[in-house]
């Protein structure tokens, strides 16, 4: 979720266990975008935490990049960021950063640069569903 243009920022809310403070010290974040395929390491990665032991990425078998250690392998769409603002929003802080790199995977867009992957989009309660094939274009 993109929140200003210039420069272009991500942010996300992440709750004060293990992450947190993972985030704080390292002083950069990674957004994800993942396939409705890959739900459970969405759902695993929103549960499980370094907090008491457990490696999420291990647990959840999470292979990133090389190149880019906090992208995902199997993303559509991640972004690098670096912590810029922390706003306390609760049990949560809201981690607004700058985005340092974009990386996307080319098989998941169309030739006119729009998403066919399809997303996964969580509805609550551990449940997903991801958006439907059919389009339609207005105002051309």
């Amino acid at each position: 979720m993109s929140s200003v243009t210039a420069p272009p920022c991500s942010r996300c809310t992440v709750d004060k266990r293990a992450t947190h403070a993972l985030i704080r010290a390292g002083g950069t974040f990674g957004v994800n975008f993942l396939p409705l395929a890959h739900a459970d390491a969405v759902q695993g990665a929103g549960l499980h935490s370094l907090h008491g032991g457990v490696d999420k990425h291990a647990l959840l078998k999470l292979d990133t990049l090389p190149e880019q250690p906090l992208a995902l392998r199997g993303a559509y769409l991640h972004y690098t960021c670096r912590l810029s603002t922390v706003t306390p929003t609760g049990d949560h802080d809201l981690f607004v950063g700058e985005v340092t790199g974009v990386h996307f995977d080319p098989d998941a867009y169309d030739d006119a640069g729009l998403l066919v992957a399809p997303p996964a989009i969580y509805l609550g309660r551990s449940t997903y569903t991801t958006t439907a094939p059919e389009r339609t274009e207005h105002g051309r």
